[in-house]
């Protein structure tokens, strides 16, 4: 049953994305603004959790490193969300989560 709702789960954030990026760029920037400068980056994040209990570790790999393209500095809570332990050993995170330890550097976080 779980597994069920993680699979709904990932159509929704796939189709909000889809959606998202059809929409006109001044909306689309509106919508950053009033997610504090990243729409995307909670569907992304959402995204690759779901895959991840899903057990789609290079598909959540890429949905995290694209939710770190989308602009985030904070990696405090990722590096501890029981919903990615799956992929932590995966190929590609440590380079994600490095690239977006560098970000909040450079971010003065």
């Amino acid at each position: 049953m779980e597994a069920k709702r993680y699979a709904e789960a990932e159509r929704e954030y796939r189709e909000a994305i889809r959606l998202f990026e059809t929409l006109p760029d001044s909306v689309r920037t509106q919508l950053d603004e009033w997610n504090y400068g990243g729409y995307l980056r909670g569907e992304y994040y959402n995204l690759a959790c779901a895959q991840s209990r899903l057990n789609k570790r290079r598909a959540a790999v890429a949905s995290l490193a694209a939710y770190v393209d989308c602009g985030n500095c904070d990696y405090s809570w990722m590096i501890e969300d029981p919903d990615l332990d799956n992929i932590r050993s995966e190929r590609g995170y440590a380079e994600t989560v490095e690239k977006l330890v560098s970000r909040a550097i450079s971010c003065g976080s």
